[in-house]
């Protein structure tokens, strides 16, 4: 039942055209510091075409407004993104002084390519919510799972992945069921912006 709702919800938002601000971004390409590589002096030579190295977070122009105060959050692992290695992203259901309950059901959605504007969940009892994430992919978060690309984690929701091109651009934003919270029992976390560079 809470899949159709969610659904339900997802497309009521995407063929209602309300007021939609610019996102607000936040966070940093990442850089690091280290020995200079051929790569990096072509660049300060300006003799090929830099690749982008970005993790940052996307929020809308204000978080959720839950009854409970507690919102879900992400955690951008150090470094910056590159083809072949490894990159582990949590998401954490709720932020707060309890430990995240675990039981909460959670949708991670995904897409390859950029939402055209943002979508403002209000309008849908989700007062601050915003969809920031053109929703291509809506993928039911699954319970622990040995080597899963998503599993959860207690109340956290890990993300693995190992990009093996360059250029890859993915964004990501986890949808937490929060029965009580507000009126359609759902909260949203700032969505992920990755960028794979060199």
């Amino acid at each position: 039942m809470v899949r159709y709702v969610i659904l339900a919800l997802l497309l009521a938002a995407c063929a209602a055209d309300p007021p939609r601000p610019p996102l607000a971004e936040t966070g940093r390409p990442i850089e690091t510091l280290g020995a200079p590589s051929l790569l990096s002096l072509a660049d300060a030579l300006d003799l090929a075409p830099p690749q982008p190295r970005v993790l940052r977070l996307v929020h809308g122009v204000d978080s959720c407004r839950p009854r409970g105060g507690v919102n879900p959050y992400v955690h951008l692992p150090p470094g910056r993104p590159r083809a072949g290695e490894p990159l582990a992203i949590d998401f954490v259901t709720r932020c707060g002084p309890i430990p995240p309950p675990p039981a909460a059901e959670c949708w991670l959605i995904w897409s390859t390519r950029p939402i055209p504007a943002p979508i403002d969940f209000s309008p849908y009892g989700m007062p601050g919510c915003w969809l920031l994430v053109q929703p291509d992919n809506v993928l039911l978060v699954p319970p622990p799972r040995p080597g899963a690309m998503v599993c959860r984690e207690g109340g956290v929701v890990r993300f693995r992945w190992a990009s093996p091109v360059l250029g890859t651009r993915l964004w990501m934003q986890l949808l937490v069921s929060a029965p009580g919270e507000n009126v359609a029992g759902f909260l949203a976390s700032p969505a992920v912006e990755v960028w794979v560079g060199s």
